[in-house]
């Protein structure tokens, strides 16, 4: 959504700061004041988030705890100082009923590459205080600190590693999806760390909007990512769990649709659909484009950084193979949409034009292939079950665009390497860095589970230990398949330099603190591929 087509609603108090509200937010902000009262008192216990930082503008967002039915405001101040003490925006804001009493703002008017702090109130109670940054103008040098994130079942494990990637600075906090997970998957080993009762059942599955609701206030209840939300801006996207397991967008129906593990929990409807995104746009503090569920955007980070944000749920086909693998296919070259016809003009489109030294691409599934052996994939819900359009998409960035990293998650799993012109073949034309999983259960010990039970042959299991991933995949130059963290990267003019954080442990908040370096990892502007400086 560019600010340029917003409805400008008020001025702040000082700066030039000014507030855009979404379109609901209007509807409530018309209201007569007199008749939209300032919340008497309240809590605030979702915390406060920015999000998606331009130059001159952030997304602002909280929730009011105990709100009722009522439509309410809260009081928003901005400052440069944490004191405030310079005070740049002062405003009342609506906490929309409809949509859980959520308030997200989008504030314009700013300083580029400046701090602020920002705090709610109520007539009683406030917030926190929220710290953000926004972006660098279009000519600045400045290297870009991004940290990463993918796949935190709250059920699975504790978040301890985003202390340390706080601790590194960041300028932006990316998540590549599977920010909540609609249901416990304990029958693949998920669970048992920590109590989920958000949804419904043993397997707390969410299908209502009040489950979905209940999910992010849940997540949102653990310190060290509502640390990490109160001083990083963050830039989300949303993948299948934010639904159900491995869901397609486009096939929304009344009638439920076959989950690929035949699962009757993991079936979805349109209006299964429906609930998880609006959840995820009520809770998230991302751009919005008018009343449509959109979330691919990009975002510029002065002269080194351009992102776009994918997304590979809403617009693909259905998976093929039966959306099984460990098998061969005769189907995964037949031409399906993956990113749908106009997603991918964007992408293809923007690439090409980017000014920016690095083009980072906010990937949610794997496009290196991921192959057990020659012809036999791990899996399909991703790029390697799309070949048409994978490699369509390679040969135009082999073509028209340098120096593209994809940046990736999913499959719970660390993995660095090239992304060859044809999937299997050809030339480097990119990188992909994968960030592996906050807590949910990684490569390794799915595999171990499923070999250990007889359900994966020999054959199939033993060729992907970490030592024989790269045997039958060359082009992928690191994996580890045991720990769980998050990456970190900084992007200058002349390279991108990544770390790969790993928990001690998840099962305990204290161990999930105990963090390593698992990778030092290097890509060079002008040559895909990764170097790995140190591993351990």
């Amino acid at each position: 959504m560019e600010l340029s087509r917003r409805r400008f609603i008020a001025a702040g108090a000082a700066g030039g700061a000014a507030i855009w509200l979404p379109s609901a937010a209007r509807i409530a902000d018309a209201a007569p004041r007199r008749r939209v009262p300032l919340a008497r008192d309240g809590g605030f216990s979702a915390g406060v988030m920015s999000g998606d930082p331009g130059p001159r503008s952030v997304t602002l967002w909280t929730r009011l705890d105990d709100a009722g039915p009522r439509r309410l405001r809260l009081h928003l101040e901005m400052s440069t100082d944490q004191d405030f003490k310079r005070v740049v925006l002062r405003r009342d804001v609506p906490a929309i009923h409809t949509a859980d009493h959520t308030a997200k703002v989008r504030v314009g008017g700013l300083e580029p590459d400046t701090r602020y702090w920002f705090r709610f109130s109520t007539k009683t109670t406030h917030s926190e205080v929220g710290r953000t940054q926004t972006a660098p103008p279009a000519d600045s040098q400045r290297p870009i600190k991004i940290g990463y994130f993918a796949c935190q079942d709250f059920a699975s494990g504790f978040y301890g590693v985003y202390e340390q990637l706080l601790a590194l600075d960041p300028d932006i906090v990316i998540c590549g999806g599977d920010y909540i997970y609609d249901r416990i998957y304990s029958d693949s080993g998920y669970g048992g760390i920590r109590e989920d009762k958000a949804g419904s059942g043993p397997d707390s599955v969410a299908r209502k909007l009040r489950e979905y609701r209940a999910k992010y206030r849940l997540y949102r209840s653990d310190p060290d990512l509502r640390e990490l939300h109160r001083l990083v801006p963050f830039v989300a996207q949303w993948d299948d769990h934010e639904v159900v397991d491995n869901y397609v967008g486009t096939l929304q129906t009344k009638e439920p649709q076959p989950a690929d593990d035949g699962s009757e929990q993991d079936t979805f409807t349109a209006g299964r659909i429906m609930n998880g995104w609006r959840a995820w746009h009520e809770y998230m503090p991302s751009l919005r484009y008018g009343k449509s569920f959109r979330t691919y955007r990009k975002l510029r980070f002065g002269r080194n950084v351009e992102l776009f944000m994918c997304d590979s749920r809403s617009y693909r086909e259905d998976q093929g193979c039966g959306g099984s693998g460990f098998k061969r296919c005769d189907d995964l070259d037949v031409p399906r949409k993956y990113l749908g016809a106009e997603q991918l003009a964007w992408l293809k489109s923007g690439l090409a034009g980017s000014k920016a030294n690095w083009k980072i691409v906010g990937n949610q599934l794997m496009i290196m292939p991921f192959n057990v052996q020659d012809g036999v994939p791990v899996e399909v819900d991703s790029w390697n079950g799309y070949h048409a359009e994978r490699n369509d998409l390679l040969a135009h960035i082999g073509d028209r665009a340098k120096d593209v990293v994809f940046l990736t998650g999913d499959i719970h799993t660390f993995f660095a390497g090239e992304v060859l012109r044809a999937g299997e073949s050809g030339p480097p034309v990119a990188t992909e860095l994968v960030g592996g999983s906050t807590t949910s259960l990684g490569t390794s010990q799915t595999l171990s589970q499923q070999g250990g039970g007889g359900s994966l042959p020999p054959e199939l299991f033993k060729p992907l230990t970490e030592s024989g991933i790269p045997v039958a995949n060359p082009w992928i130059q690191y994996a580890e398949t045991r720990t769980h963290g998050c990456a970190f990267a900084t992007i200058s003019d002349t390279e991108v330099r990544a770390q790969y954080l790993g928990s001690q442990e998840v099962t305990t908040s204290e161990a999930s603190r105990q963090v390593r370096t698992l990778a030092d990892l290097r890509v060079a502007r002008g040559t895909p591929g990764v170097e790995v400086l140190a591993s351990s």
